[in-house]
């Protein structure tokens, strides 16, 4: 678990086949499963991680119903990173039920973020905010008492209070995690912080402040797998799409693709697509914007993601469609 919040991916690969090797346990091989799936999520594609996160779950499940509650939470968040609501859904479900099965209050916080969170994708704010409220409260306290751990409880509900446009809460929750973080020089929960708030400065007009939260991010030369790297690669084309930084962005989208299409990490592939249709729209090609903001069409509509805060493209392509005289298709 140390090995991974501090980034050092290669241990965390050593250290989980040493505990395979040495345990069968289910207690041990429950806490590797929760650290190594999260690894593989963000290595190797987010279906692969949840796939290993359900399969480690049932094995574990009736032994020690917490740990195998959050592998569940942590496989509807890798469903999430796939855009597959539906199973980010079921997945948080049964999270829920075996932490409720267990005496663990983290494992029943961290199962109800992961159902809040789902809740909300699915287009169900109010359950969301039913769901989240304690766990902000909770993970708050627990984050400003030392707890590093809590800080990406913190992180998630911040980004929930940013999709629904809390924008002031979102900021405050988000900053004060990204401070601890530095603090403590946690150089994971720096980076996902410093997205999550670069996301929220761009979208309340601060674009240069959320162009240099991401460009340190990217420019730390040990940071980051795959995944991570693709996410916030797309994060950076977005912002370089609305700052006219064209090649910036073009360069950003491109590397995100890269490495986000053949693991199927598909919100990168959906950022990346979106800025690029930004990209042509804001210089007078529509038809050129429409062929990525159609891809992004695309992949929202098998992703059974209801809630347009997830990603801010909407309107970009109203706009493209209205450009091209395409009525039929804008006003639907």
């Amino acid at each position: 678990g140390a090995a991974w919040h501090m980034s050092d991916h290669d241990r965390v690969e050593r250290l989980d086949r040493e505990v395979r090797r040495r345990s069968k346990a289910p207690q041990v091989r429950g806490k590797a499963a929760i650290v190594y799936g999260q690894e593989l999520m963000w290595r190797d594609g987010a279906l692969a991680g949840y796939r290993f996160l359900i399969d480690e779950a049932a094995a574990i499940g009736d032994a020690e119903p917490s740990d195998a509650a959050v592998c569940m939470s942590y496989a509807s968040a890798a469903a999430a990173l796939a855009m597959r609501a539906d199973l980010t859904l079921t997945a948080a479900q049964r999270a829920v039920t075996l932490a409720g099965s267990g005496d663990d209050l983290a494992a029943r916080m961290v199962a109800q973020c992961a159902l809040g969170t789902a809740r909300q994708l699915a287009g169900d704010q109010a359950a969301a905010d039913a769901l989240l409220a304690p766990v902000e409260q909770l993970s708050v306290a627990a984050a400003e008492a030392g707890m590093a751990e809590a800080d990406h409880l913190v992180n998630s509900v911040a980004r929930a209070h940013g999709y629904a446009e809390r924008w002031e809460r979102a900021i405050d929750m988000t900053s004060s995690a990204l401070n601890r973080g530095r603090k403590a020089g946690i150089p994971d929960l720096v980076a996902s912080a410093s997205t999550t708030l670069a996301e929220l400065a761009m979208r309340t007009g601060r674009w240069t402040e959320a162009y240099g939260l991401l460009r340190t991010t990217i420019d730390d030369p040990d940071w980051g797998i795959p995944g991570q790297r693709a996410w916030v690669q797309g994060a950076l084309a977005r912002i370089c799409a609305g700052l006219g930084r064209d090649e910036e962005c073009r360069s950003a989208a491109a590397t995100a693709l890269e490495i986000a299409l053949p693991i199927g990490f598909t919100v990168a592939e959906a950022w990346a697509a979106s800025a690029l249709g930004l990209l042509e729209l804001g210089a007078g090609r529509p038809e050129a914007a429409l062929v990525h903001l159609d891809r992004v069409d695309r992949i929202f509509a098998k992703s059974h993601v209801v809630e347009p805060g997830a990603l801010w493209w909407l309107g970009d392509h109203l706009d493209a469609l209205v450009a091209v005289g395409d009525r039929a298709r804008a006003k639907e």
